[in-house]
């Protein structure tokens, strides 16, 4: 009896230990056995013959209890026999041995791969293709990336679809009698209609930091040998900027500046001691219209307008006697028409190069104590970089901007500065696309 008892337990820890092997399958089922082996079709295992399901028999054992009548009957005191069973190898997804050591059987999917034009392949998960970028995320990371289409060459993904990225159709695929190539295979050229049909809306603002060397910074003043040398303070502008993009290439841009800028003058001569405080309100703006040779060059032409207006605080000063009065509503304004180009170049992800060049004539007067006619010519460059957001439809711009005035006729003679204004500085601005 005692003896019973003790012989009991120990028997259930031996069966539990000799099948404690663990096969999870991907419907979520768990079967107990002993891993026999695993091979590239199926998994096979054994069991004690009796347990779980009934035991797969042969065709001659089949016949032999078909002709008997009835099944053998097996003793109560025979040994236990052992049962191999098989599973395939597609429906297991992992083993766990009796030991606690851990086989992964399931297949990881392949990965998509995007590749660039630059000999650079991407792998990850392709989300989305539009007619202008690839959604796209990487092994292991969480957030989307988005890559220009223009970069992009092609994608093949992980079942072994692949799909060309060019906007030309292959010359093979306009031949309907060719066999060789499916339609299906062949990406759809967009029509010309459509591309250029597109509406689009931008609207951002502008930030500039830019040094101002007027034409007024150096002055002989009436008084008999006294030069005048003014110190600027830097221009801070900022203001909007607009722009359509209209059917048939066609699109329309605007943007205007202002700023408020201080000036300092000093001299003395003699027993005099001048000191002059100039507050400047300065506007610029463009209008323009532009044609799109493609989606990265542009030619336009239209109107600029560059102006000022001055407060003068003149202090004269003579021995201990001093004197005030100031010049208000010193008025200087020109306007004429211009021409230009800008580009853009996509670099890597995305992040682009663009640059703008312009020029023009600008016709106007200055007016203090009487009125003087001007006119000037003029240059404007630009570059920089785009940062460019789709998914968002925002865009920042960073560049550095040259600009220079040159004037061919200026009626004021006490100002001597080569005849010139120069402007330059650092532009950024930020904007929404639709």
């Amino acid at each position: 009896m005692n003896r019973g008892l003790f012989l009991f337990p120990a028997i259930i820890l031996c069966d539990l230990i000799a099948w404690a092997d663990e096969i999870y399958l991907t419907d979520g089922s768990m079967v107990r056995g002993k891993i026999v082996r695993i091979t590239d079709t199926e998994v096979r295992y054994s069991v004690t013959a009796g347990e779980g399901k009934a035991p797969v028999l042969s065709e001659t054992e089949n016949k032999k209890n078909e002709g008997e009548g009835e099944p053998e009957t097996v003793p109560e005191n025979a040994p236990e026999t052992e049962e191999e069973r098989a599973v395939s190898r597609e429906m297991v997804e992992k083993v766990i041995y009796d030991g606690g050591a851990v086989l992964t059987l399931k297949k990881e999917a392949a990965p998509d791969r995007l590749f660039l034009y630059d000999g650079h392949i991407m792998e990850g998960k392709v989300a989305r293709i539009t007619d202008r970028y690839v959604a796209f995320q990487y092994r292991g990371s969480e957030p989307l990336q988005i890559i220009s289409r223009d970069l992009s060459d092609k994608v093949m993904f992980g079942d072994g679809r692949e799909i060309s990225l060019k906007v030309e159709r292959p010359q093979a695929a306009q031949d309907p009698k060719n066999p060789a190539v499916e339609k299906k295979d062949v990406p759809e050229a967009p029509k010309k209609e459509e591309e250029k049909g597109r509406f689009s809306f931008t609207i951002g603002v502008i930030g500039a930091y830019e040094i101002w060397k007027p034409v007024w910074q150096k002055i002989i003043n009436p008084f008999p040998y006294l030069f005048m040398d003014f110190s600027v303070d830097p221009a801070v502008r900022y203001g909007p900027e607009i722009s359509f993009r209209l059917p048939d290439g066609f699109g329309v841009s605007g943007r205007f500046l202002y700023s408020r800028v201080r000036a300092k003058g000093y001299a003395n001569t003699g027993p005099y001691m001048i000191m002059n405080d100039v507050r400047n309100e300065f506007f610029e703006s463009e209008l323009s219209v532009k044609y799109f040779l493609s989606d990265k060059i542009a030619v336009y032409g239209g109107l600029k307008y560059f102006g000022y207006l001055q407060r003068w605080a003149v202090t004269v000063s003579y021995l201990y006697l001093s004197s005030f009065r100031t010049y208000d509503h010193f008025h200087y304004h020109n306007a004429g028409p211009r021409v230009g180009t800008e580009f853009i170049v996509p670099v890597f992800w995305r992040l682009s190069l663009r640059g703008d060049l312009s020029g023009g004539l600008l016709f106007g007067y200055q007016r203090l104590d009487s009125t003087y006619k001007t006119s000037a010519y003029f240059f404007d460059l630009r570059g920089g970089v785009l940062l460019h957001f789709p998914s968002a439809h925002i865009a920042f711009t960073a560049d550095y901007r040259w600009h220079l005035l040159k004037f061919l006729q200026f009626d004021n003679s006490q100002f001597h500065s080569g005849g010139r204004e120069l402007m330059y500085g650092a532009q950024f601005g930020v904007r929404y696309e639709y």
